[in-house]
């Protein structure tokens, strides 16, 4: 018999210690502010290449002929595009320059993320732009050109297609097609009371399963916003750091931009650096409406207190506590209780035994 209550109050207390650091789990989405372009087929029968845009002249940001594909947002115009891009005819590079493109402001669910860049809508925006000619290799016809375009992409798809119609002054027109990418991830967060892990997947252009994990601490200072800090991910073996700002609550949603010092480690600038994070957590223990993740103190709130004072009978470690009319096991600075049929600990600020469950 004592050893049968001995194992009952050893399990008790293992409820106790992993009720205390039991993780919760909510679901996180980042949306990438910038798209990657694949390469593109022209009506000249070249390959149209793109890389990230860095406002000069000189060759575009290449590593031994490794590019980025990236066309960002300029910050001060979010609706316009820009990237750099480079001609690959039969003899190698003819042409190189810079593509500007405006697209529209759709924002259909009003969370700060152009609706053609997120993975969960689709995409069907009519562009109009400009390329400037930064270098002709000697022979070759091109000119500066006013061009028009579509993007498309269907509703849960990363992937959508690109047309581009350039009209050349003097020269006529061309065209050019290919595949674009908008950048996502989705998967899980889990927390406890101070730190948080990601665990978040992608799908490369060639259909592969991208995995970014990572774990550090999180704060806030009201149930209305959430600080992530910033955050190392691992990403097939690269590291990479993220500032995530602090993100505003809407119902159960938080949402804030994130900044990556460098989102595309394969090459040697820093690109693909803009996104903007959603978590949703659906756990609100007390029904207040307030997630979990902001609401930590809910159990204390709702916790149960007994008085030991008064005459008690002892049959060490049990004591019989007249005022309440129960037994109580003591072991160590905790308490069971029969009558509850839970475990109480001393709350020296309040002086009162206080449920831990």
């Amino acid at each position: 018999m004592k050893i049968l209550k001995f194992l009952l109050i050893i399990f008790h207390l293992l409820l106790i210690w992993s009720s205390s650091f039991a993780k919760k789990t909510a679901s996180i989405k980042a949306y990438g502010l910038q798209v990657s372009l694949d390469v593109g087929s022209t009506s000249f029968g070249d390959y149209l290449y793109f890389t990230t845009y860095d406002g000069k002249t000189t060759y575009p940001l290449n590593d031994l002929n490794l590019i980025s594909g990236e066309l960002k947002a300029l910050s001060s115009n979010p609706t316009t595009y820009v990237t750099d891009y480079l001609v690959n005819g039969y003899n190698g590079i003819n042409e190189h320059g810079s593509v500007s493109i405006s697209i529209p402001l759709k924002d259909s669910d009003r969370n700060g993320v152009p609706d053609w860049l997120q993975k969960n809508l689709s995409a069907n925006e009519n562009v109009t732009g400009f390329s400037d000619v930064h270098y002709l290799v000697p022979g070759a016809y091109s000119t500066n050109a006013t061009l028009t375009g579509k993007f498309t992409r269907t509703a849960g798809d990363s992937d959508g297609s690109y047309a581009l119609n350039y009209f050349l002054p003097g020269l006529g027109s061309a065209t050019a097609k290919g595949i674009w990418y908008a950048g996502y991830y989705e998967g899980t967060i889990e927390y406890d009371n101070s730190t948080y892990t990601i665990n978040a997947t992608t799908i490369d252009s060639k259909g592969n399963a991208i995995t970014a994990t990572g774990s550090t601490t999180y704060s806030f200072s009201n149930s209305e916003s959430l600080n992530l800090g910033q955050i190392n991910l691992s990403l097939d073996g690269e590291l990479i750091q993220l500032s995530i700002n602090t993100m505003d609550r809407d119902g159960n949603t938080y949402s804030g931009f994130a900044e990556a010092v460098d989102g595309e480690p394969a090459t040697s600038w820093a690109d693909f650096t803009d996104w903007f994070i959603e978590v949703t957590d659906t756990n609100d223990e007390d029904l207040d409406g307030i997630p979990d993740l902001t609401d930590p103190t809910e159990k204390k709130d709702q916790s149960t207190r007994v008085d030991l004072d008064g005459w008690n009978w002892y049959k060490w470690p049990w004591v019989y506590n007249q005022s309440s009319k129960g037994w109580f096991y003591y072991y160590s600075n905790l308490v069971w209780s029969n009558n509850h049929q839970m475990w109480f600990s001393w709350d020296s600020a309040n002086s009162n035994w206080v449920s831990q469950n």
